[in-house]
């Protein structure tokens, strides 16, 4: 009788569940579908509010090239918004279609960035195009870090610096001052010096009003560049120049001197050549009818070697 009562007892606990315990258990399995269903999507406008954020924030910094990124992971963005087609203006500019680039940017005459992005275009085209390696270098510099135009700057200092160098050795001074100034590396520094000097040696010989300090200074340029291991001679006995190089006395190991006044424009040499006036040269002394009568030969700024009737002495600047 105590079993049976016991079963009667623990028999509720095998009935079927209610209807309304079903229904409880169906609704928490939908309500956890849906939400399962709902997580793509709202990571999707949670990630689109936070690129939509990030583009915002481009755009105010006018980090153009950024935009064009944001746009390009942003296919909601409609193609007639203006920043998008700027972006793909500079998109093209950077992948090298500067024509195309440039016809873009003309088009969206409302957006300021693009006029100025057509206006450096036109630049950059200009810098292609120019012939002279002077002006083609000076407009790449112009223009900065726009497109590569750094690099096309670079590219052209090679040749624009053998130029110069060209340009000091056959005397245009003015010249290659100009085409050292514009490059920026420690060769172009002594060259611009050498030039300047170059300069100061021509113009004193000319007649120019050059002190004995100015000339002096000029000679202790030559000395450190030839210190540097530069050639300097081309310089120093280039032509009339030399009759500013020579000024001064300069002494032989045996006794003989060397007197030159490049301002009263008179030579004393001893041995002395045969003649009665006498021209600078490159290679020496000429007399008036052309003839070499005395050729020199340079080994540093202070020390020459000059051969006079098949002579040869070595003489030192007086310092």
């Amino acid at each position: 009788m105590l079993q049976q009562q016991e079963r009667q007892i623990a028999a509720p606990a095998c009935q079927p569940k209610l209807p309304f315990e079903q229904n409880l258990r169906l609704r928490r399995k939908i309500a956890i579908g849906l939400c399962c269903a709902a997580l793509p999507v709202m990571l999707l406008f949670g990630y689109a509010a936070a690129k939509n954020t990030e583009m915002l924030k481009h755009l105010q910094t006018q980090a153009w090239e950024q935009v064009f990124l944001d746009t390009q992971a942003m296919p909601w963005v409609q193609k007639s918004v203006p920043e998008k087609q700027y972006a793909e203006a500079l998109r093209l500019a950077h992948a090298g279609k500067t024509q195309e680039a440039l016809v873009q940017a003309e088009q969206l005459t409302n957006l300021a960035e693009a006029k100025e992005l057509a206006w450096m275009l036109r630049r950059y085209h200009a810098a292609e195009q120019a012939t002279d390696l002077q002006q083609r270098h000076d407009q790449f510099g112009a223009l900065g870090e726009f497109l590569d135009s750094a690099e096309r700057k670079k590219e052209t200092e090679t040749a624009l610096l053998q130029a110069a160098w060209t340009a000091l050795n056959t005397k245009d001074y003015r010249k290659a001052e100009e085409m050292f100034a514009s490059i920026d590396i420690e060769e172009a520094e002594v060259g611009l010096t050498l030039a300047g000097a170059g300069r100061t040696l021509a113009d004193a010989a000319a007649g120019g009003t050059q002190s004995q300090k100015a000339l002096k200074k000029t000679l202790e340029v030559l000395r450190q560049a030839e210190q540097q291991g530069y050639e300097v001679g081309q310089i120093c006995l280039q032509d009339s120049a030399a009759k500013s190089f020579l000024h001064g006395s300069w002494t032989a190991a045996t006794g003989e001197t060397l007197r030159v006044d490049c301002v009263a424009n008179t030579i004393l040499l001893e041995p002395a050549p045969e003649g009665d006036e006498f021209f600078f040269r490159r290679q020496g002394l000429e007399d008036a009818f052309g003839a070499l009568v005395a050729a020199w030969n340079y080994r540093s700024v202070d020390e020459i070697e000059i051969t006079v009737s098949g002579t040869t002495l070595v003489y030192f600047r007086d310092l």
